[in-house]
């Protein structure tokens, strides 16, 4: 038989600065409570913090995945020094070949005046772990 539970992940990452105008981020490793990476889960919310007036993100499930793409699972616009979307209930699956276990986050700082300095992020995920039961 087989169970699935689910957990919650809180996944804290910081990225460093991006220039005027400029695109960045990176990978956002995922793993569950004993630290250990997850392949799959539900965005429950995500939070993002900067120093720029004007920036965007986008959570990509797959390493290169181009913006409006089926890989682009969530994104937003018009960040004011923060993002914080909560209440948030998008599925997702790592795509990687071979499976990485990470999220990837795209940000565009489209501030004509100000760098990001370091970002912040805070992603919550739900987290579903599958186990074979005998008996």
């Amino acid at each position: 038989m087989i169970r699935i539970f689910e957990r919650t992940s809180i996944t804290h990452h910081q990225f460093g600065t991006i220039a005027v105008d400029g695109t960045g981020g990176g990978p956002v490793p995922v793993t569950d409570s004993s630290n250990q990476n997850v392949n799959a889960g539900i965005l429950r919310g995500i939070t993002v913090a900067c120093d720029s007036t004007n920036f965007s993100i986008s959570l990509r499930s797959k390493f290169n995945a181009l913006a409006n793409s089926v890989d682009e699972i969530y994104t937003t616009t018009s960040g004011n020094k923060r993002i914080d979307q909560h209440n948030l209930f998008v599925g997702w699956r790592n795509r990687d070949i071979p499976q990485s276990r990470n999220l990837y986050l795209v940000i565009v700082n489209s501030d004509a005046n100000d760098e990001t300095n370091t970002i912040q992020v805070r992603m919550t995920n739900s987290i579903h772990k599958r186990f074979s039961k005998n008996g």
